[in-house]
């Protein structure tokens, strides 16, 4: 008895017409978000982005997300970085400022 295959013709999950665009290529104002915290404070939106960061330091004291221990003889420790976004609503204006605090996870080993 011979197995039953099917006639269907296949295709390629994704087209080769697809490009793929990084945020920054299509962003809708060209508006450049702060790269480090100097920028951030030193530029024309630094208030926004200083309130950003208060309410990210409120949100991690608040939900518990880290707590300071003694570090272990012969460790380093793990740095962290602000990172800086601009929302946007679907017309784009700015909707709000975010700010996240991230560890610099790749310096770990």
């Amino acid at each position: 008895m011979e197995l039953r295959r099917s006639k269907r013709a296949r295709r390629s999950t994704l087209p080769d017409f697809y490009v793929y665009l990084q945020e920054s290529e299509h962003d809708m104002l060209g508006k450049d978000d702060p790269e480090n915290f100097k920028q951030a404070i030193m530029g024309e939106d630094n208030e926004r982005w200083l309130a950003a960061m208060k309410s990210e330091l409120e949100s991690i004291r608040k939900n518990g997300v880290w707590e300071l221990k003694v570090l272990p003889q012969g460790c380093k420790p793990i740095g962290c970085k602000w990172v800086y976004k601009t929302k946007r609503d679907s017309k784009g204006a700015i909707d709000r400022y975010k700010a996240r605090l991230v560890a610099k996870g790749y310096t770990q080993q």
